[in-house]
């Protein structure tokens, strides 16, 4: 059976299924796309806590270098056309070293890790890791929702999806990701969930709820009789089965992930050995002049490569790449120069530190938490969320910079750029504003009317701007603490706190909350001043 029900985009609500050997699983880790897993288990003699680690697959299957590096090496090389000929021998010979390794190391479905759990239309993901024949299936699942979120939701931007899938017969739960409270008292033994939610919290409109509903009805009748199967004899993961005691179960699972651990330390350092023998056959093709140069095309690949996996708003910017896009006078491309060199150092320094401390923090928080350490495990991810905070606070401080450089006119087209890129969600256009836009065109407006639009959207841009701003604050302040508060909630279950959370106890969520209720109210206001035949055109 297929259940949906709201739910705020990147807002997970925890819950302990109310059932003998029930099993919360939870994907929260603090480095980007790799995840820790917290099993929450109860045989009636009160809940257990496993952690543990998941290797990032996803970023180990990433080469170091790709084709679309070569403009990089050379322009910051300076190569001329005969040697950037050579150059591309040597990574097309990398790649096919490296896809080779990938094969041998890392084989394909229907035994590599499938990642499930959230799955969002824009993009965001995370979940678990599931093997073999029931990870086929899982990926089945979530093309499906895929699929169901091509229809468009009103409201700001797209909707979020979540795939749980459930593993197991006699309404065991085994594999349970993401699954929200109003889901709890339904049918124990549904073995797909699917929930739905607008952008921002929006309320979808009843009519595509039922549209979806049927979608997903329709997908988890085709996948129930083979999730069954998936979990019979044969499957590699018999340990994920309800009927096992839950010492073996976990002992099941801390040997899979030990083995997967295992694998990508493996591949891990056989992928780093083709980088090596990579750098120095380029190398050994450069001449003394564009061997200095080569710390020049190290930072420009970091940013490239790593920037974008950040998970703050403002720590993914980009700022080179945001001039480069402006098309600056020679005067102001100039004026900028210096400020632009400073910050390319400044944010290779912040990305390294970052990067560095990342790649084992999932580990050692897991250690401190299965030690009963949760002060050691807080300090690490504040540890990790002040490196971040340093690369976003690097983009805040040489925006002001560089836009103290620039002529006006590019100065206000640098600082809008940098603005919805840093903050998409806050400075994407509302729904208000796409009303304003639309009233635009339509014909036979009376002049008062139009007066009194044009005072009412300029009375809304003044509130917007202001709460934009009160929005960008709140997400500055309480986005690097949420990993924090997911070790907090665990600590607090640990000691017998209460299992489940309040999804709207989320200062984000409340600030958009608030400016969907302005929005609607100007709507109002601007339907009002309309006849309901214009209304019907917008």
């Amino acid at each position: 059976m297929a259940r949906l029900s709201p739910r705020p985009r990147g807002v997970r609500s925890l819950l302990l299924i109310a059932a003998s050997g029930g099993v919360l699983v939870m994907s929260a880790g603090v480095a980007a796309q790799s995840g820790r897993q917290v099993m929450v288990l109860d045989d009636g003699s009160g809940p257990r806590f496993v952690h543990f680690s998941l290797p990032d697959f996803r970023g180990l299957r990433e080469p170091d270098f790709v084709r679309r590096d070569l403009p990089s090496f050379r322009e910051k090389l300076q190569l001329d056309a005969a040697r950037l000929v050579v150059v591309e021998t040597l990574l097309d010979d990398y790649l096919e070293a490296f896809r080779a390794l990938t094969r041998k190391s890392l084989p394909e479905s229907p035994q590599e890790t499938f990642w499930i759990g959230v799955e969002e239309v824009d993009g965001g993901e995370g979940g678990q890791g599931v093997t073999g024949s029931l990870g086929e299936i899982v990926r089945e699942a979530i093309e499906g929702a895929r699929r169901m979120g091509g229809v468009e939701a009103e409201g700001e931007g797209p909707m979020s999806l979540s795939v749980s899938v459930r593993a197991g017969a006699d309404g065991g739960v085994d594999e349970d990701v993401d699954v929200t409270p109003a889901e709890a008292d339904g049918d124990p033994e549904a073995e797909v969930v699917i929930s739905v939610s607008g952008p921002e919290g929006v309320e979808l409109p009843e009519e595509l709820r039922k549209e979806l509903e049927e979608r997903a009805r329709q997908m988890v009748e085709e996948l129930k009789e083979r999730m069954e199967q998936g979990a019979t004899e044969g499957e590699p993961n018999a340990w994920m089965r309800s009927d096992l005691p839950i010492d073996e179960r976990i002992e099941g699972r801390r040997a899979h992930f030990e083995e997967l651990a295992a694998q990508a330390r493996a591949f891990e350092a056989a992928k780093a050995g083709l980088r090596l023998r990579f750098v120095d056959d380029v190398q050994a093709q450069l001449s003394a002049e564009q061997l200095e140069r080569w710390p020049a095309l190290e930072r420009t690949l970091t940013r490239h490569k790593t920037l974008p996996k950040g998970r703050l708003d403002g720590e993914r910017t980009d700022l080179l790449a945001i001039l480069d896009r402006l098309d600056l006078t020679d005067a102001d491309a100039e004026a900028v120069a210096e400020e632009a060199e400073a910050y390319e150092l400044s944010l290779h320094d912040a990305m390294i530190r970052r990067n560095a401390y990342l790649v084992d923090a999932n580990d050692k928080v897991d250690r401190a938490l299965g030690e009963d350490k949760p002060d050691r495990a807080l300090s690490i991810v504040d540890r990790a969320a002040r490196l971040r905070v340093a690369v976003r606070n690097a983009n805040g401080q040489f925006t002001q910079r560089i836009t103290a450089r620039l002529s006006d006119e590019a100065a206000r087209s640098f600082r809008d750029r940098v603005r919805r890129a840093s903050y998409p969600r806050v400075y994407r256009p509302t729904p208000a504003q796409r009303a304003f836009e639309a009233v635009d065109g339509l014909d036979g407006l009376a002049p008062e009317a139009w007066l009194n639009i044009v005072d009412l959207e300029t009375a809304y841009r003044s509130e917007l701007d202001n709460l934009n701003e009160q929005i960008r604050r709140v997400i500055d302040k309480h986005q690097p603490r949420e990993p924090r508060r997911s070790i907090e909630r665990l600590a607090s279950m640990t000691d017998g706190g209460e299992m489940f959370f309040d999804a709207d106890d989320d200062p984000i969520r409340a600030a958009f909350g608030k400016r969907a209720k302005l929005d609607e109210s100007y709507v109002k206001r601007l339907h009002d001043l309309l006849t309901p035949e214009q209304v019907a055109k917008l």
